[in-house]
């Protein structure tokens, strides 16, 4: 069976993880993407609160492995030292942000749904 079929649980250590996650998130990621994972439009940083965990993982693997080519130079910088299990737990905690509030509002005058 290929690797990404198999069933995924959340490892035993979960708590352990989302905190390095964290602590790792802070020192080099907070600056570019925010406290909250709110991005910079201005700065062209995306967004990554309410992002899927498999998506941010497989993002920062591709940019760090070089396969993603429109990626922004300082962010291959700063990735290409992590290894696997650092990246997981960064995806773990960056799945864990919350989209920040402002941005789920709808536009003023946007019909609502019924």
């Amino acid at each position: 069976m290929r690797p990404s079929r198999r069933r995924w649980k959340a490892p035993a250590d979960t708590e352990k993880r989302l905190a390095e996650g964290k602590a790792l998130y802070e020192k080099e990621c907070l600056e570019c993407h925010g406290k909250n994972g709110e991005g910079n439009k201005e700065k062209f940083y995306p967004v990554i609160a309410g992002q899927h965990y498999k998506y941010l993982l497989r993002q920062m693997t591709e940019i760090r492995n070089g396969h993603r080519r429109n990626a922004n130079p300082d962010m291959v910088t700063i990735i290409k030292k992590y290894s696997d299990d650092q990246l997981v737990a960064i995806s773990a905690y960056q799945s864990s942000l919350q989209m920040p509030g402002a941005m789920c509002k709808p536009k003023a005058g946007a019909a609502k749904k019924k």
